[in-house]
């Protein structure tokens, strides 16, 4: 289990772009803890994220994906029909990895898994198991 200082701890000795360390801070402001994990309704739209952050649309969105390819975030997509439907957004799951260019070693069980009570969150675990 980790908590939102030691995701935070870990955020600053990461050798990540300053943009990219400030969009993951903003991020934990929104996540619940210690699951790490953006509520359903509550999780920021990229235009939310846009704003909160002070970064452009283009540079949340590429960021978003180097975090997301180096194992500090997952996205959990909603179906585009959902999406459209019943105004779903995309919701973000943080992830700790162990060590610098590793890859995620620290995660939770993987998308579809919502946490169910405190003590749930980001737990060890292989990176295939974000796959799942």
């Amino acid at each position: 289990m980790s908590t939102r200082w030691d995701f935070e701890r870990a955020v600053l000795a990461s050798g990540l772009p300053p943009p990219a360390r400030h969009l993951l801070h903003v991020l934990a402001v929104f996540a619940d803890w210690p699951a790490g994990t953006t509520p359903a309704k509550h999780t920021p739209s990229l235009s939310r994220l846009t704003e909160s952050s002070g970064l452009c649309r283009s540079s949340v969105a590429n960021h978003l994906k180097t975090l997301e390819r180096a194992g500090w975030l997952v996205r959990m997509r909603p179906a585009v029909a959902a999406a459209r439907a019943k105004k779903e957004r995309t919701r973000y799951r943080l992830v700790v990895p162990t060590s610098a260019g590793d890859g995620p070693t620290s995660a939770t069980a993987g998308p579809e898994a919502e946490p169910t009570s405190a003590g749930d969150g980001l737990v060890t675990g292989p990176p295939d198991a974000l796959a799942s």
